[in-house]
């Protein structure tokens, strides 16, 4: 198989970063469906995704943010461009206060709600049965049993 011109020049720029080429998206979503994504990446931090960022801009592809793979319909026909995969990325979380939590994108819903229980702080408590990421949660409103993200942020 012979690499496209933007898997070759993403593999030149970033050989640090884990990508896989032509990797199918049924692979990585709930529903276990959707073609091939041109460039698949898997920053492991903040730097790799800012790195991984910064070169899709400079290339001018297209990129997709997938967390992980809850609710996703990817398309038969795959994706072209970048497929850029946060499960593994964004994954802090913190308390700055005794009212507060600060949680990352990457960080499932579950474990949001386990780490706002063991803080002793209530309001998440739906989020423990949603099987996607915070950053998914908030960019559609994730909601279950009367409470929703909204609610909390």
């Amino acid at each position: 198989m012979s690499l496209t011109q933007l898997q070759q020049k993403l593999s030149a720029l970033l050989p640090h970063i884990e990508m896989l080429f032509g990797e199918p998206m049924a692979k990585h979503t709930s529903f276990r469906i959707g073609g091939a994504a041109e460039v698949m990446a898997f920053p492991k931090n903040s730097a790799e995704l800012a790195d991984l960022l910064k070169a899709s801009a400079l290339l001018d592809c297209k990129k997709a943010i997938l967390g992980a793979g809850t609710n996703v319909l990817a398309p038969d026909a795959g994706v072209e461009g970048v497929v850029i995969c946060l499960k593994d990325c964004l994954s802090g979380m913190e308390q700055p206060d005794s009212t507060h939590i600060r949680v990352a994108a990457g960080v499932t819903m579950s474990k949001a709600a386990v780490f706002a229980a063991n803080a002793g702080l209530s309001g998440l408590e739906f989020a423990h049965g949603i099987p996607g990421t915070v950053g998914g949660g908030v960019y559609m409103n994730a909601g279950a049993y009367g409470g929703e993200i909204c609610q909390v942020i």
